[in-house]
């Protein structure tokens, strides 16, 4: 079973034709600051924490590759869009 609250993944996996057999797929509701509070309390009621020092951040965005590439792609495009209108086009 896939539990997920991104729709596009729901339907993705539910969608896969030629799988013996088909993964149960469950689309749950997003998670809000107040569901993520919750557990966080539940652990810490449990004792179950660590130091600061402990701690391995994980970071919910682009890598540094990606980001330096999109912006590549972004100038050149605003370069060719440039050379576009000099040369007298729209």
């Amino acid at each position: 079973m896939v539990v997920t609250c991104d729709e596009s993944i729901a339907l993705l996996l539910s969608a896969q034709s030629g799988v013996k057999a088909k993964t149960e797929v469950k689309l749950v509701p997003r998670p809000d600051s107040a569901v993520i509070a919750r557990l966080g309390l539940r652990k810490l009621l449990a004792g179950d924490t660590v130091t600061a020092e402990a701690l391995d951040a994980n970071y919910l965005r682009r890598s540094d590759a990606e980001i330096v590439h999109q912006q590549a792609v972004h100038q050149q495009v605003v370069h060719q869009q440039i050379d576009h209108q000099h040369k007298g086009g729209k």
